[in-house]
């Protein structure tokens, strides 16, 4: 008996290590026919690999131990965040609720298909009271991946959503998801 309680231990230490498993992020370069080369990051995780475009003149910033990357617009009034997330696709339901856990003082305002990777994800427009009467708008996208989720945030003052929502299609339409075998 107690062998196979240690048995069981050890597979669920190894279990919660594969699920803190850190990715590993990489700039490159990415060859696009109609600008030339430009700046991109390749992220490890899993079996995966998961390329993008970096926003031009963004800043980026790697939270890899939460497994995403906020990019800072020149400006410093917008960001974008790309968070992976492990765990199978959310249905509708679980979608809204999820998001609503999320951002708890947000009223969605609209609702959206995502598409990037070749995948079709849900996306909600959404709408946050700031300081001064100001509103904050957030483009919230969310689509399946191999093993997970990939999310989309962009957030920014509402008279600046209009001007940055190229920027968020743009990215977007550059994420790439392909198949990663680890060497060993």
């Amino acid at each position: 008996m107690t062998f196979f309680l240690r048995l069981l231990l050890l597979c669920g230490l190894a279990g919660l290590l594969f699920a803190a498993e850190v990715p590993k992020m990489f700039a490159t370069r990415v060859e696009i026919p109609e600008r030339g080369e430009v700046p991109g990051y390749l992220c490890v995780l899993g079996t995966n690999k998961f390329s993008f475009i970096n926003p031009t003149g963004w800043k980026p910033e790697a939270r890899l131990e939460r497994r995403e990357v906020i990019f800072i617009s020149p400006e410093l009034d917008a960001s974008l965040t790309l968070k992976l997330s492990e765990g199978g696709e959310y249905t509708a339901g679980e979608a809204r609720t999820n998001l609503l856990e999320r951002f708890p003082d947000v009223t969605v305002v609209g609702r959206f298909n995502c598409y990037a990777a070749n995948q079709t994800g849900r996306g909600y427009f959404l709408e946050q009271k700031a300081a001064e009467n100001g509103k904050v708008k957030i483009r919230y996208g969310i689509i399946p991946v191999p093993g997970g989720t990939a999310e989309f945030i962009l957030r920014a003052p509402a008279l600046r959503m209009p001007d940055l929502n190229l920027v968020y299609g743009r990215f977007l339409a550059s994420f790439q998801v392909e198949p990663h075998r680890p060497r060993g």
